[in-house]
């Protein structure tokens, strides 16, 4: 047989005490930023605006930067931080990223914040670059106070423990003033036993969603609620709260014509507490999402508890009836004490309608959709616009599948317009 070899070639070398020398050279040291910020005024009136503006520049030489930077604002004594965007020239959650012009400046942008019972906290800051290291302005105060008399004001609330350590808060607030309110907010703060801000829920009032001059509405949170899991209430000592925020309408005043037919209470076997009863639409259209919201009072006359539950079916055509049944769990009745009487309200919607965007150029198109309830193809919707100068347009759109309407309309005055959907 014939042996194939192979050969591995390696080389010897003497080892001659050669010493190799690295030479490095460092990167350049980044360049320092100072980025600025100014508050318009450092007390305002709740539904006031404030004005932010800045600079970002080259601390050395003064020049302005052109950069992407941050403006954020705290609620919580700087426990967390809130991103404000640039929307129209103002500032809102949800918009545009901030950059400053070629010169360095942002702003001056109006922000209307909301109203919560301790100070705002606001800064700027930019992350830096290859060039230059990151910044941040010195952090402003700004106080919002409530107006002299404001519209909504709470008449009461309560806290109990109930499920395990959750902290619940329930209580009731009315419409003091002379006009409609909707999307009314409650804002809870909590404190620790040393005084410290350990969070804040912000929730709109459960009930009623849709308040005349006069009427109340009940209202309940659980302190957690803003947030993945509850807080232990074992570490709240004590707490605050206040109307957040609430907006004045021209809407036509809620449907007055649901009626509870009878209603009756008592507990079952379990030692459940129930409302039970039936709503009525006595009206000449169909309302949607119709609930009953009850407010449970202790014998001194204060809210004790809240709750509410969906009509069954949740939609009513004229003359339909729905039922309803809220259901208070035994445990949570032992906790809250013994109810001395209730009351019951009764909330719905009726035709959803929405435009897009809400500020346009003149001759620039505006989009208007919604839908109606129940879920019924091929309906006439009538469009409603009321120009500037309060002259009208009607429109008329037919509804597609899932009661889906839209419309594409150009507006041909500058002002404001108003759309309504029948």
């Amino acid at each position: 047989m014939r042996q194939r070899t192979l050969f591995f070639t390696f080389l010897v070398v003497m080892s001659l005490g050669l010493a190799l020398s690295y030479q490095t050279t460092s990167a350049e040291p980044k360049k320092a930023s100072n980025i600025t910020c100014q508050i318009s005024s450092q007390t305002i009136t709740y539904g006031q605006a404030v004005n932010i503006s800045g600079r970002l520049t080259d601390t050395l030489t003064g020049l302005g930067l052109k950069r992407l930077i941050n403006l954020t604002y705290s609620q919580d004594n700087g426990t967390t931080w809130v991103e404000l965007k640039e929307s129209w020239g103002k500032l809102a959650e949800w918009g545009d990223p901030i950059w400053t012009t070629e010169d360095g400046y942002y702003g001056p942008y109006e922000w209307s914040p909301e109203h919560i019972p301790h100070n705002f906290l606001v800064r700027a800051s930019w992350n830096g670059d290859e060039t230059y290291e990151a910044s941040e302005s010195v952090i402003l105060t700004l106080k919002v106070e409530l107006p002299p008399s404001p519209p909504v004001v709470i008449l009461s609330h309560r806290s109990f423990v109930w499920y395990i350590t959750t902290l619940w808060i329930a209580g009731e607030f009315q419409n003091v003033g002379t006009t409609n309110l909707e999307w009314v907010r409650i804002t809870a703060v909590y404190y620790s036993p040393a005084g410290t801000i350990i969070g804040t829920d912000d929730a709109y009032a459960g009930g009623i969603h849709l308040l005349t001059p006069g009427q109340k509405s009940p209202f309940i949170i659980f302190a957690g609620i803003s947030y993945p899991s509850a807080i232990d209430a074992s570490l709240i000592a004590s707490y605050t709260v206040v109307v957040r925020s609430y907006e004045p309408t021209t809407k036509e005043p809620p449907y007055r014509n649901l009626e509870i037919v009878w209603s009756s209470s008592g507990t079952d076997v379990d030692g459940d507490y129930h409302v039970s009863g039936q709503i009525k639409n006595n009206g000449t259209i169909t309302a949607s999402g119709v609930k009953a919201v009850a407010t449970f009072y202790g014998v001194n006359g204060t809210v004790v508890d809240a709750w509410f539950n969906y009509a069954e079916p949740e939609n009513l055509h004229p003359n339909d009836m729905g039922a309803f049944d809220i259901e208070l769990y035994s445990g949570r009745v032992d906790v809250i004490g013994s109810i001395d009487h209730y009351v019951l309200q009764v909330d719905c919607y009726l035709v959803e309608i929405y435009a897009s965007p809400y500020i346009t150029i003149l001759d620039d198109s505006v989009s208007v959709w919604g839908n109606i309830v129940p879920e019924r193809e091929l309906v006439n919707v009538t469009l409603t616009y009321i120009k500037p100068d309060a002259t009208t347009v009607k429109r008329n759109v037919t509804t597609t599948t899932y009661g889906f309407f839209n419309d594409t309309f150009v507006p041909d005055q500058v002002g404001i317009w108003n759309v309504s959907a029948s």
